[in-house]
């Protein structure tokens, strides 16, 4: 995922001010139940209102004080240019008149009027953080809606999840769009671990020269356990993505999935259609059978980072996450 850099902070929104000119007293509004209680600031709502009534004060007022993430929003989630355009309005109203999104965004927010266990879910993991890596600055966080584009962005000081991309396996529309395995993940026990995946992806990425299979595998197995370790609750299964069938099938096939791996001498592959088959999402896996999921990569790197840790358990999750060397955490593990 990129890494959004540089982004303008601004004090005034202009765009909104000057498209609606003067705001008397008779167009203030009002904004039900929008006040984020905790952590996670409801820029979904604050546009949602806004869209309704461009007049809306308050919510004007909210995204004024917001205006990093619009900026954000605008330029490169909706694309519809820099909120300072004096047009700025009129291209969100139109980039929403869409009936069928209207309603997308209109689902989410009626879904998510609660989130208090999100929040509190992410003030332990935040918390864990503060105390395992005291130099890592916690992101401003938020939540968005993106038409069903991109499920995490990730920014600099910020972090936000697309709701609509969380409506349940079964919502109607997604069936239009994703296959199977993808809306297993679109629920909502999936938002609070994508929002800190996409948090260590940020903060701890993968060395670009690292594009062996074991590198990409490693990196992402030592994803899976920091979320093991920030979210001790949820189980492995949600962390992966996998089914509890498809995990019970790949551990009780483990040592025929690792011996396939080195038979074919793809472990130390630079191939990126190979790399690609083993780590990426997919409908089905690509080279076991149907019943198997496609991320084969990434349970195998969990399973080596498992092993390495408990083989080494005076490690920390600093020592794991800061160790680049996918080699030594392999040699270390001592996994077959």
């Amino acid at each position: 995922m990129n890494k959004i850099k540089s982004l303008l902070l601004f004090f005034v929104l202009s765009c909104i001010s000057c498209q609606q000119g003067k705001v008397t007293g008779q167009d203030v509004g009002t904004i039900d139940n929008v006040e984020s209680s905790g952590l996670i600031i409801r820029f979904d709502k604050y546009l949602y209102e806004w869209l309704k009534n461009p007049n809306n004060r308050k919510a004007i007022q909210l995204l004024r004080e917001n205006r990093d993430f619009l900026d954000l929003y605008a330029k490169h989630i909706v694309e519809v240019g820099s909120p300072d355009s004096s047009f700025f309005t009129e291209k969100m109203q139109k980039h929403f008149s869409d009936s069928t999104l209207f309603k997308l965004y209109s689902d989410a927010i009626d879904k998510y009027k609660s989130i208090y266990f999100m929040e509190y879910q992410l003030e332990q993991a935040f918390g864990i953080i503060r105390e395992d890596f005291p130099l890592v600055k916690i992101p401003a966080v938020y939540m968005h809606v993106s038409g069903m584009n991109q499920s995490v962005i990730s920014g600099e000081n910020i972090l936000s999840v697309s709701i609509d991309k969380y409506l349940g396996e079964d919502y109607p529309l997604y069936k239009r769009y994703f296959h199977e395995r993808q809306r297993r993940n679109m629920v909502e026990g999936r938002i609070v671990p994508d929002y800190l995946k996409g948090f260590l992806y940020s903060e701890f990425p993968l060395n670009p020269n690292d594009s062996r299979l074991l590198d990409n595998m490693i990196y992402q197995g030592k994803i899976i356990y920091a979320l093991q370790t920030l979210l001790p609750d949820e189980s492995v299964a949600l962390l992966l993505g996998f089914s509890k069938q498809e995990l019970k099938l790949c551990l009780k096939n483990e040592k025929e999935i690792w011996r396939y791996i080195l038979r074919n001498e793809h472990l130390y592959s630079k191939d990126y259609l190979i790399i690609s088959k083993y780590m990426n999402e997919a409908p089905r896996s690509a080279f076991f059978a149907d019943e198997y999921p496609s991320q084969i990569g990434t349970f195998i790197g969990w399973r080596i980072v498992s092993r390495y840790m408990s083989k080494n358990n005076k490690l920390t999750l600093p020592d794991l996450i800061n160790n680049t060397d996918a080699q030594q955490i392999l040699t270390k593990s001592k996994y077959k």
